[in-house]
């Protein structure tokens, strides 16, 4: 009997996705923890760090029956749900978040767009990619919505590879 997995996002306890994260898979239960770089800038040094693309929230790939396991790690709260259901994330979802949190944003100081216009990637690697608009300090920045979940992330991209919708 073939076993089906579905994508599902837990939420956690604020600054434990990392320890979630470990802890699944010690247990060997598929988890995904998108992370951006961040610069941190303290009185005495600056330093990178991985944090959470999305705080509170980590991804697991689990057959429907094993949600209980995921329940039992310490630090996760509930799984994210709709109308008392468990919202699964497709798999084209993930593909994009793990294709977005790979690559380092682009930056641009052309500003020609205009706030909340829906948009989308016509070239490079985010290629296909609809989004709104936000414009911030001279950048233009991207605002993807993961459709099922109801996660939002944001991306900095060059206004130039964009191309507006009607």
């Amino acid at each position: 009997m073939t076993r089906h997995n579905n994508w599902y996002v837990v939420y956690t306890y604020p600054n434990s996705e990392k320890k979630i994260y470990n802890e699944l898979n010690k247990r060997e239960i598929t988890a995904y923890l998108p992370t951006k770089g961040v610069v941190r800038q303290w009185s005495d040094r600056k330093k990178k760090l991985e944090v959470p693309l999305f705080p509170n929230y980590v991804f697991v790939n689990i057959p429907p029956k094993d949600m209980w396991m995921v329940l039992m790690v310490n630090g996760v709260v509930k799984f994210v749900s709709f109308n008392g259901t468990p919202a699964v994330v497709r798999d084209s979802e993930i593909d994009l978040v793990k294709r977005l949190s790979s690559k380092a944003n682009v930056v641009s100081n052309k500003n020609f767009y205009i706030r909340g216009e829906k948009v989308q990637v016509k070239e490079g690697v985010f290629s296909g990619l609809v989004g709104k608009v936000m414009n911030k300090k001279g950048m233009t920045r991207l605002y993807v919505e993961l459709e099922t979940a109801h996660l939002m992330f944001s991306i900095d991209i060059e206004a130039a590879l964009l191309k507006k919708l009607d």
